[in-house]
């Protein structure tokens, strides 16, 4: 029976073939360290189950039951990779999973709404949510760090940033 869709988590995409012997890349990765042999991730409807993984936390290479060579591991190249929350590292307190902060509110610190998180994206120097304005027009960037975000209220599924630091007047 397939899980149901709240319980995964996207745990990245999978990538280029490594050797010949069907393993891959897994882009994007969070929580590596779960991705060890026996570990479940779901591409689609499949059921992958990890063999070996290698590479570094990063950029896990990963080796699966029944994709055997590079020319099975190439078709299988862009698949989102998901796993069951319950098989992942426990998150710490102020740790978020994206498909969690997805869909919130986010609200000025006066309590103006101020649009909603389409996603959250990845950058090289800092995780940033991607804001949909309430008023329309160009997406808000808004960094994952102390100073731009106030709170994080799972329950009201509420965002508060300072409009200060974020220099929004």
């Amino acid at each position: 029976m397939a899980p149901d869709a709240s319980d995964l988590i996207r745990i990245g995409v999978i990538g280029k073939p490594h050797g010949v012997r069907g393993a891959f890349h897994v882009d994007g990765a969070i929580d590596a360290t779960a991705m060890k042999s026996g570990f479940i991730m779901r591409a689609g409807e499949q059921e992958l189950r990890v063999v070996t993984r290698g590479g570094t936390d990063a950029r896990p290479i990963v080796s699966v039951e029944g994709v055997d060579d590079r020319d099975a591991a190439a078709a299988l190249r862009g698949e989102t990779l998901f796993a069951r929350r319950e098989t992942l590292t426990p998150l710490v307190e102020g740790e978020w999973y994206a498909s969690d902060i997805e869909g919130m509110e986010v609200r000025a610190a006066e309590g103006q709404p101020l649009g909603t998180v389409a996603r959250l994206t990845n950058l090289p120097s800092v995780d940033v949510l991607e804001v949909t304005p309430a008023a329309g027009g160009n997406d808000l960037l808004v960094p994952m760090v102390a100073d731009a975000i106030v709170s994080i209220d799972a329950e009201t599924r509420t965002i508060t940033v300072d409009t200060g630091f974020l220099d929004l007047g």
